[in-house]
């Protein structure tokens, strides 16, 4: 190689050489505290992976309650610097949902639900947006859904979030946005019904978005329930009890042959998938509309007991067209 071939070389090394000590001043001294700040805004997430509850099925099969996944937008304080982060990201919601959201800086370690996004158009505004939101972000949760609304409203019953003491006997198995059962099968079955959140160890950057998962484990459903009530049947009950323009009261359906309830309707009724916004009206109601007649209200047995005599009465010989004056008592 002849010398001016080599200081050519040379003189390039040097200029490519001094190209990336001044990109690095540039990106480190520079622009080092923008870069710092996207670097803080990508981090690490444990998220909870809520599990679907079981479902609930008639004799024939037709869906009495299921689980749907709802979006929520979610904010961990873990990610703000100070209260008045706080403030720019909650008067940034205002300005891209048009929703007021309340909240206090806090240090409380588990997010907080914000509100639900109703559409997609809303979930693609959060993700369009979210570099103006640190600490937001969205979170699959599963909700209740009770496609007969009113008429097995006592028997299924209603699910609602956990307090404590709920939380601490199934604290491995749910999470803070988990359903649990707080009457009727929902609650007796809950055991069953529940099934085991799993958890997501998520990279996200500073737009909100998941760059990569860095661990999972898998949420499991809980199990399905079958039970011997009947639709139609139950449908029947309804109209006859309605038509009857009693205010109160239930009528309950059993198989006789052997034992199971084909049919258990209390009245008055609730929507359980509006439980929330009528609750103040339902507990005020003289006629207690939550409350199961046939499980737990107390009636004199009136003529149900006169089966139970005819059976005594037969066995002792007393033919089906005898009279018998009863005293109150027999010897």
């Amino acid at each position: 190689m002849s010398r001016r071939r080599f200081l050519f070389v040379f003189l390039i090394g040097i200029l490519l050489y001094l190209l990336i000590l001044i990109r690095l001043f540039y990106l480190q001294v520079v622009k080092g505290e923008y870069y710092q700040d996207l670097a803080k805004r990508n981090y690490i997430r444990r998220r909870v992976l809520y599990a679907q509850r079981g479902n609930i099925t008639d004799r024939n099969g037709n869906l009495l309650a299921y689980d749907v996944p709802k979006h929520y937008l979610m904010l961990d304080y873990q990610k703000l610097e100070d209260k008045n982060e706080l403030e720019e990201v909650l008067n940034n919601i205002k300005a891209i949902f048009g929703k007021t959201v309340e909240a206090k800086m806090s240090k409380a370690i588990e997010p907080i639900v914000l509100f639900r996004l109703e559409t997609q158009e809303e979930l693609d505004r959060f993700y369009n947006n979210a570099y103006n939101l640190p600490g937001v972000f969205t979170s699959v949760v599963p909700e209740r859904r009770y496609p007969f609304g009113e008429l097995f409203c006592h028997v299924i019953g209603y699910t609602s979030l956990p307090d404590k003491r709920i939380f601490e006997k199934f604290k491995r198995r749910i999470g803070p946005q988990s359903l649990v059962g707080m009457s009727g099968l929902e609650k007796s079955q809950d055991e069953k019904l529940l099934g085991w959140v799993g958890t997501e160890e998520i990279v996200v950057n500073a737009a909100g978005r998941i760059v990569r998962t860095i661990g999972e484990s898998k949420p499991s459903m809980g199990f399905s329930l079958k039970i011997s009530l009947d639709v139609r049947l139950q449908a029947i009950c309804k109209e006859v009890f309605e038509s009857s323009r009693q205010k109160a009261g239930g009528i309950i359906v059993i198989d006789p042959r052997n034992g199971e309830v084909l049919a258990l309707y209390s009245h008055p009724v609730f929507n359980p998938e509006r439980l929330r916004e009528n609750w103040d009206n339902l507990i005020k109601d003289p006629l207690a509309p939550l409350l199961n007649r046939v499980l737990n209200a107390r009636y004199p047995p009136a003529s149900v007991v006169k089966p139970a005599l005819g059976v005594a009465l037969l066995e002792k010989g007393v033919s089906a067209r005898e009279k018998v004056n009863c005293k109150g008592h027999m010897e």
